[in-house]
């Protein structure tokens, strides 16, 4: 709550990014399989303060998105049979955007959200942002905030503390070879693992932004161990 009330109102903080002469185009990045949890994260995006976003998804039958009504703000791909990482890799191909927001299916986000992006990235550039997040109960409740620290690539060869919502640079992310599918649901992890081999620049802005459903870590445990494994061995060569 005390987080909460230092942040700017909505409308105070739409007439600033109003105000900015020019700002990146973010491209939410997802695959998507619900219809109505789909829905739930457009309205989500459709408070966002700041406008100059796009969805990219990768889409089963059952998610069937009216991208007429969104007036080109929804590119979709067929999903097909694709793992969850060539699914992902094939929506950030329809990508526009600087930056590519990736989310998981289920996922809100505050209405602040891009625009703590982008106030960050007027105030300096960035090939990786993180935010704080927290926790959505069976009732839609918030809880269980997480406020992360800063960054830390040997924290990062520990576990994935930058959360499930990562914002990367569109061109680190294409020269990177985007995701790998050998890392199972640590997909995100090992790439962003693979983008920390060299320079950097990494931004965590320290607001909850990000609210996820709530789920267990340990099913990943397994691809996030060989993920950094990987990690640590392509360093000591």
């Amino acid at each position: 709550a005390r987080e909460t009330s230092s942040q700017p109102g909505l409308e105070e903080a739409r007439a600033t990014s109003t105000g900015w002469k020019e700002g990146p185009r973010i491209s939410i990045v997802l695959t998507a399989g619900n219809r109505e949890v789909v829905g739930a994260l457009m309205e989500a995006l459709r408070a966002q303060v700041y406008d100059n976003w796009e969805v990219c998804a990768a889409v089963d039958g059952a998610a069937e998105l009216q991208v007429a009504e969104w007036q080109g703000r929804v590119h979709c791909v067929t999903r097909q049979n694709l793992d969850d990482s060539q699914a992902l890799n094939a929506a950030a191909q329809l990508a526009t955007g600087e930056y590519l927001c990736l989310v998981r299916e289920g996922a809100r986000l505050s209405p602040l959200a891009l625009y703590y992006m982008v106030k960050a990235l007027k105030q300096g550039p960035a090939d990786v942002l993180y935010t704080d997040e927290d926790s959505l109960d069976e009732r839609g409740r918030r809880e269980r905030p997480v406020f992360k620290p800063d960054w830390s690539p040997d924290l990062l060869t520990s576990c994935m503390y930058l959360g499930e919502m990562v914002t990367i640079r569109r061109e680190c992310f294409l020269q990177a070879g985007g995701l790998s599918s050998a890392y199972g649901a640590a997909h995100v992890f090992d790439l962003v693992l693979r983008l920390a081999d060299g320079p950097l620049r990494v931004t965590h802005i320290a607001r909850v932004l990000y609210h996820r459903q709530r789920m267990s870590p340990a099913a990943a445990d397994a691809d996030a161990a060989r993920a950094i494994a990987a990690a640590i061995n392509r360093r000591e060569r």
